[in-house]
C-alpha cells in the first residue's frame, strides 16, 4: 500500500521497511502496517466534546463520550494524522508500450 508521510519533520524513518521517509515522497508499506484511518466523525466527536467541556453541558459531555468509544479510532501508520494514503496514480498513454 503507498502512503506518505505529511507531517512536521523533513523525513521520519520505519524501521525495516523504508529506512527514512521524506516528508511529501510516496512509499510503499505492507497493508497491516499502513493500517486504516479513524473515521472522519471522530474528530467532529472530539472538538465536540472539547466545546461542550468549556461549556460545562455534563449531559452533552457523556453522550459525547459514549459515542466516541463506539468510534473506529483507525489502527497502523495511517491512524495518525500524519500519514496519508498515497493518490492513485493514472498511467499516461506515452508510458504504455506499444508493439
Amino acid at each position: 500500500m503507498q502512503i506518505i508521510y505529511v507531517g512536521p519533520s523533513d523525513g521520519v524513518e520505519l524501521e525495516g521497511v523504508a529506512g527514512v521517509v521524506d516528508r511529501g515522497v510516496a512509499v510503499d508499506v505492507p497493508a497491516d502496517l499502513a493500517g486504516r484511518a479513524p473515521v472522519a466523525r471522530l474528530a467532529v466527536a472530539m472538538n465536540e466534546l472539547y466545546a461542550a467541556t468549556a461549556a460545562l453541558d455534563h449531559p452533552l459531555c457523556a453522550s459525547l463520550r459514549l459515542e466516541i468509544i463506539e468510534l473506529d479510532p483507525g489502527v497502523g501508520l495511517l491512524a495518525q494524522d500524519v500519514w496519508q494514503v498515497a493518490p492513485a496514480v493514472k498511467a499516461s498513454k506515452k508510458d504504455e508500450v506499444t508493439s
